[in-house]
């Protein structure tokens, strides 16, 4: 994940979301599980940081959309997993990014998060 890709996820799902008439906040995560860009467009909630990061975070380190992170972690009761890597997400608006990297989407329902980070990654 370089900066000019991790820029242009950044403005493609700000686009998307302005569409759908939402405030995000917006993270994009390397390889390596370190932010390379993020942004909280105005009017989005303070807690859209941390969840959007998370979910960033979350597909970096377990290579799935969070849904099927979260879906995987039902079915086969790991219960405890959420907790770990200081806190994990498993619902929708996390998904890995071809190529390496994740991004992470919070401001709208689950479902809504999802359908801006796969209108940003279809942008690659």
């Amino acid at each position: 994940m370089n900066s000019e890709t991790a820029t242009a996820l950044v403005a493609a799902a700000i686009e998307t979301a302005r569409g759908m008439g939402l405030s995000i906040s917006v993270a994009i995560y390397d390889e390596g599980a370190c932010m390379t860009a993020f942004h909280r467009m105005d009017d989005a909630m303070l807690g859209t940081v941390d969840v959007a990061c998370r979910k960033a975070k979350t597909s970096v380190l377990f290579p799935l959309t969070t849904r099927d992170f979260g879906a995987l972690c039902r079915h086969e009761k790991l219960d405890g997993m959420l907790g770990t890597n200081e806190g994990l997400i498993g619902f929708a608006g996390g998904m890995p990014v071809p190529g390496g990297g994740a991004i992470g989407i919070s401001g709208g329902s689950a479902d809504e998060d999802e359908t801006i980070a796969v209108a940003a990654t279809n942008t690659l």
